[in-house]
């Protein structure tokens, strides 16, 4: 039980440069607590701001002293927003916030994903589709499209379905953490020979015509190939992919999206993408057999 002066201990996001942030010349007491701000701003004014960020799908943060020695580290994953990552009961768990005061809450539970009472795949005639949560969560789903949650409505009947249709739905709750969303796709009488790719994505974020990186937007130069365009930025988006082969499902899951290829695919009309796999999305590869 001993203040402990904090010059020449250092915070940093990368292992190769353990000195990034030197803690300004202040001191913190028994019992007390110091609030840092990780926003790259480098500066102290309420509170000390860092001079770089952390990333909202998670990173490791290291704590060295002035003989940049490690003295201890955390690795954090993806924290959905108004919720904290801190040490309770010596794990690491997420957690209600609870800054400038001891972690005194639990680990807070993610509900489970939404039931389906049919799954993805290929049916002759219209069906019937309801959704449950085991949790009692309110459920919010979406049809042909994935726009943010908050823009979701609020589930109440089952679907009658006469035509392929995609459907993305997840469950929330009071003081629990937001479950997946999850996407199924109903192809109705249909017939394919070739493997099928299906995207559940945001329609304004693909073909908005300000925004959506299909569209030209509104600093496109006149002529080809139209640098400046949308579909020029290098911009990625979520999305939830799955792939059928046979007509049965091989792969379904969250994943990126972006542009791909040069001159000739981009203003082309039907263009070239890329998906991408990535730890933040829930899986960092896709499993087809």
């Amino acid at each position: 039980n001993f203040s402990i002066d904090l010059k020449g201990f250092y915070l940093s996001d990368d292992i190769e440069i353990l000195e990034k942030w030197a803690f300004p010349n202040m001191t913190i007491s028994p019992g007390d607590f110091l609030i840092i701000i990780a926003d790259s701003k480098n500066i102290v004014s309420t509170y000390p701001h860092s001079n770089f960020k952390l990333s909202k799908d998670g990173e490791t943060l290291f704590l060295s002293n002035e003989n940049l020695e490690i003295i201890d580290e955390i690795s954090f994953p993806n924290i959905p927003e108004d919720f904290s990552y801190g040490r309770t009961d010596s794990q690491w768990v997420i957690m209600d916030p609870t800054p400038g005061e001891i972690n005194f809450n639990e680990a807070v539970n993610k509900l489970n994903n939404v039931n389906w009472s049919l799954k993805s795949g290929f049916y002759e005639t219209p069906i019937e589709v309801s959704l449950s949560s085991e949790d009692n969560g309110i459920i919010r789903y979406n049809i042909n499209d994935k726009p943010n949650n908050e823009l979701f409505d609020f589930y109440s009947n089952r679907f009658t379905i006469n035509k392929t249709t995609s459907i993305c739905a997840y469950a929330e709750q009071e003081g629990s953490i937001t479950s997946d969303v999850i996407c199924q796709t109903y192809f109705i009488n249909t017939d394919h020979k070739i493997p099928v790719v299906n995207i559940s994505g945001s329609n304004h974020d693909f073909f908005d015509s300000e925004e959506g990186i299909f569209s030209l937007g509104p600093n496109a130069q006149s002529e080809w190939p139209f640098w400046g365009a949308n579909f020029w930025e290098d911009k990625e988006l979520e999305i939830y992919i799955e792939y059928y082969v046979d007509e049965k499902p091989s792969f379904a899951q969250t994943a990126g999206i972006k542009m791909h290829g040069g001159r000739e695919s981009r203003t082309s009309a039907m263009k070239s993408m890329r998906f991408l796999a990535k730890e933040k999305y829930g899986q960092p590869a896709f499993n087809h057999p």
